[in-house]
């Protein structure tokens, strides 16, 4: 499976099956946290065959699962954790325990839907993602962690604020140098507490579309967990602000965070809060660059691609400026006459009057 005869993940002399599912400090520390600590001893001392024995026998887990089904599915996700990385598809941030939690809940409850006969409802239905104003008084703040997998080890975050009008409120960058994807949501999440603090926000929504980044956070801390001291940050911030809430949204429904996360690459290394709304440059004539920046500025950046959103230039014509590059979309917005100065002479050749 791999060219080398050293474990691939922590770099071990030689890897052996025991070493893959059980031993390497990486698959040692997800069973930490799902045997129970008194049976560590026999756990993790055992050959191959008598640790097969032993849990097939014995209940050693500390969670509510089947210990045999947990068993299973943990040898299985090590050994496919390890392929992934061996073949370039893995991503070493990722927390395996709670992506482990949610398969063995997932695996248990379709053999239970199969022998109770119960539908259960699909596992992907269509709906319109969009972002959604908040409560009256409330602040929504939309983060993103953003990591390059290539060769330069790049990781960013960014994040934007709107009220319950769905009014800019501000945005912010941070350049983050080289860490983890989890790392980089992390850093989203208590940059975007940092700018509400400067701001003297209340009552805050953080948004963000890490589901492991935001069931973490919900989760009580960890001590032996590497982003400690995030999670340490985070939760001290929120106490400083008063009332914050943390929730997970879909990809779909975060592009204005996403583009500011993207802006970050080249942003200071320190945290760069932006009062009033960034520009993005239309690069090699890409329609959608312009369309997101007024949209943003518009305050729809997050739902622009979703139907049809209509806008008129009320100021000195009825007709309405549109874009339709695949002949399937129409897009149609507000542009008063700050806006359109702001559109540079190279994006306004791609328009047409109808």
């Amino acid at each position: 499976m791999a060219d080398v005869a050293s474990c691939s993940r922590c770099g071990g002399l030689q890897e052996d099956v025991l070493d893959a599912v059980r031993d390497c400090p990486k698959a040692r520390s997800l069973w930490m946290r799902l045997v129970r600590s008194s049976f560590w001893p026999e756990f993790f001392n055992f050959d191959l065959t008598t640790w097969l024995h032993l849990n097939l026998i014995k209940k050693l887990g500390r969670l509510e699962f089947d210990w045999h089904s947990t068993f299973a599915t943990a040898v299985w996700s090590l050994w496919r954790w390890r392929n992934e990385i061996i073949f370039g598809n893995g991503d070493e941030g990722t927390d395996w325990f709670f992506t482990f939690i949610h398969r063995v809940r997932s695996f248990r409850d379709d053999f239970e839907s199969i022998f109770t006969q119960r539908s259960r409802p699909p596992a992907r239905v269509n709906k319109d993602v969009v972002w959604k104003k908040p409560l009256l008084g409330w602040v929504k703040i939309n983060v993103d962690g953003a990591c390059n997998k290539d060769q330069s080890l790049k990781a960013a975050c960014g994040g934007v604020a709107r009220d319950h009008n769905g009014r800019y409120v501000g945005a912010f960058t941070r350049n983050l140098g080289a860490c983890s994807s989890l790392h980089a949501e992390l850093w989203g999440v208590q940059s975007g507490l940092d700018m509400a603090l400067q701001f003297g926000l209340e009552k805050v929504v953080i948004k963000m579309d890490s589901l492991v980044a935001c069931e973490l956070i919900k989760s009580p801390p960890n001590d032996s967990h590497p982003c400690i001291a995030l999670l340490r940050g985070i939760h001290g911030r929120s106490c400083d602000i008063g009332e914050v809430v943390f929730q997970h949204v879909y990809r779909e429904g975060n592009h204005a965070a996403d583009a500011m996360a993207a802006k970050a690459y080249n942003s200071s290394y320190l945290l760069e809060l932006h009062n009033s709304p960034p520009v993005f440059e239309n690069k090699d004539g890409n329609m959608q660059d312009l369309i997101f920046s007024i949209c943003f500025i518009q305050g729809m950046a997050d739902s622009y691609h979703h139907d049809e959103i209509r806008v008129t230039r009320p100021a000195r014509t009825n007709r309405a400026i549109t874009w339709d590059p695949l002949r399937t979309t129409r897009v149609k917005f507000n542009m008063d006459e700050s806006v359109r100065k702001r559109m540079n002479s190279t994006a306004m050749a791609f328009w047409r009057m109808t």
